[in-house]
C-alpha cells in the first residue's frame, strides 16, 4: 500500500513538473519569439560613379515582437573608406533612430572618436539633444572592401516593440574603379538568431574626359593691359583634373610690376556637384624673375591655399600652369572654376592672340582646346603745331608735305 502511494505521488509530481516546463516554454516563445527574426535591411550609395566619393547609407528596421538586435556587420567586396582624411572629432555623417514602437526618437551625429590607422576608425553616434553616445561603429578597410561593425546598446530586454534606424556615412566611401559593389549585412539577435542579406550596386565607369573650357580677355585693344579669365567645368562622373597648362602665342604678363603679397585677381570654385563653394583671392606668393611668378588661390573664409598657378612669359606668349589639389578620389561629382587675372595681361601690338588649354586627368586622359581673340589696333591722327627756323630758299618736309621759304 505504501509503495502504491509513493508511486502515485511521484507520478503527480512528474505531471506537475512537466506542466511547469511546458508553461515556461510557452511563455518564452510567447514573450520572446512572437515574430520571426527578420530585420528589413538596405545598403545603398548616393552615387554610383567609379572612383568617386559617395555617401554610404545603411537602414535597418524590425517589426514588434522580434528578438532585439545584438550587433551587426556590414561588408563590401570592393571599395574603401577615406580614413586617411579623418581626424579626431570630425563629424562624418548622421543617423536617425526610432524605438519603442515609435515613442522614442533620436537624431544623432556620427563623430570620429578614434583613428587607429589609415585602415581603421571608431565612430560614435552622439545624441544631438543630450550629447550622449547611443552606440558605436568600427570602420575598417579590409583590402579589398570595407567592414562596419555596429554594437547595439542593451535595453534590459530581449524583444523589440518595433524599431528602425538610418545611418549615413557622408562622402567617405571611395567607389572602386570598377564594379559591381556587393554589400553583405550579417545581423545577430540577443537570442542567437542570425540574418544575412546582400545588396548590389552597379557602378557607372569616367564618362569621357571632356572638360568645358573658355579663355577670354576683358579688352582686345593692342598694347593695352587686360584681364585674362580662364573658366573650366566638368560633368559628374568625369575623371578628376590633375593639372592644366594654358598658353598663348603672343602677349605677356606684367610680372615686373608685381610684388610679394599683391592680390592680382580672384577665383570662384564649385565642387561636389554644387555642395562645396569657394571664393578666393589670387595672391602673389613668389616673384622668381621678371618672367616668372607663383600665385596662390587663397580661400577668403579660411585663409588656406586651394591651389597654385605659375605664370611665365615665354617670349613670345605666356603660360599658366595650374596644380589641382588632390581629394582622395579620381572622379568628380561635378565642378567648375572661374579664375581672373586682373589687369596684368599685356596685349601685343598686333593680333590675333591664340590661347591653348592642355588639361590632364588623374587617370591619364588629356584634353586640348584652342581659343582665339582678335585684337583691335587703332590708328591715331595727331595734329601738331610746329615751329621751325629756316633760311630763305631752304625747304623742310613735314609728313608728306614740303615747305619752302
Amino acid at each position: 500500500m505504501e509503495e502504491a502511494i509513493k508511486n502515485s505521488y511521484m507520478i503527480n509530481s512528474l505531471q506537475k513538473f512537466s506542466k511547469v516546463i511546458l508553461a515556461t516554454i510557452f511563455l518564452f516563445f510567447a514573450n520572446n519569439l512572437s515574430a520571426q527574426f527578420s530585420p528589413t535591411v538596405s545598403v545603398s550609395l548616393s552615387n554610383t560613379y567609379c572612383d568617386s566619393l559617395s555617401d554610404l547609407t545603411v537602414s535597418v528596421s524590425q517589426d514588434p515582437g522580434e528578438a532585439d538586435m545584438l550587433d551587426g556587420l556590414f561588408t563590401s567586396n570592393v571599395g574603401s573608406f577615406a580614413i586617411s582624411s579623418m581626424s579626431l572629432g570630425d563629424t562624418i555623417g548622421s543617423a536617425s533612430m526610432v524605438a519603442g514602437g515609435g515613442f522614442i526618437n533620436y537624431n544623432t551625429a556620427l563623430v570620429v572618436s578614434s583613428v587607429v590607422s589609415v585602415n581603421q576608425a571608431v565612430v560614435e553616434s552622439i545624441d544631438l539633444s543630450t550629447g550622449l553616445s547611443l552606440g558605436s561603429f568600427t570602420l575598417n578597410n579590409t583590402t579589398p572592401g570595407i567592414s562596419i561593425y555596429e554594437v547595439v546598446p542593451p535595453d534590459n530586454n530581449t524583444t523589440t516593440n518595433g524599431n528602425s534606424q538610418t545611418v549615413t556615412f557622408s562622402n567617405v566611401f571611395q567607389n572602386p574603379s570598377q564594379g559591381p559593389v556587393v554589400f553583405t549585412s550579417t545581423i545577430n539577435s540577443e537570442l542567437g538568431d542570425t540574418d544575412v542579406q546582400t545588396f548590389t550596386e552597379t557602378l557607372t565607369c569616367i564618362t569621357p574626359f571632356s572638360p568645358t573650357v573658355s579663355v577670354s580677355l576683358s579688352n582686345t585693344y593692342c598694347d593695352s593691359l587686360s584681364d585674362l579669365t580662364v573658366s573650366v567645368s566638368q560633368d559628374p562622373g568625369e575623371a578628376d583634373m590633375l593639372d592644366g597648362l594654358f598658353t598663348s602665342n603672343v602677349g605677356s604678363f606684367a610680372i615686373s610690376s608685381m610684388s610679394l603679397g599683391d592680390t592680382i585677381g580672384s577665383a570662384s570654385m564649385v565642387a561636389g556637384g554644387g555642395f562645396i563653394n569657394y571664393n578666393t583671392a589670387l595672391v602673389v606668393s613668389s616673384v622668381v624673375s621678371v618672367n616668372q611668378a607663383v600665385v596662390e588661390s587663397i580661400d577668403l573664409s579660411t585663409g588656406l591655399s586651394l591651389g597654385s598657378f605659375t605664370l611665365n612669359n615665354t617670349t613670345p606668349g605666356i603660360s599658366i600652369y595650374e596644380v589641382v589639389p588632390p581629394d582622395n578620389n579620381t572622379t568628380t561629382n561635378g565642378n567648375s572654376q572661374t579664375v581672373t587675372f586682373s589687369n596684368v595681361f599685356q596685349n601685343p601690338s598686333q593680333g590675333p592672340v591664340v590661347f591653348t588649354s592642355t588639361i590632364n586627368s588623374e587617370l591619364g586622359d588629356t584634353d586640348v582646346q584652342t581659343f582665339t581673340e582678335t585684337l583691335t589696333c587703332l590708328c591715331l591722327s595727331v595734329f601738331l603745331n610746329l615751329s621751325f627756323s629756316i633760311c630763305s630758299g631752304d625747304s623742310i618736309t613735314v609728313g608728306s608735305s614740303i615747305y619752302t621759304v
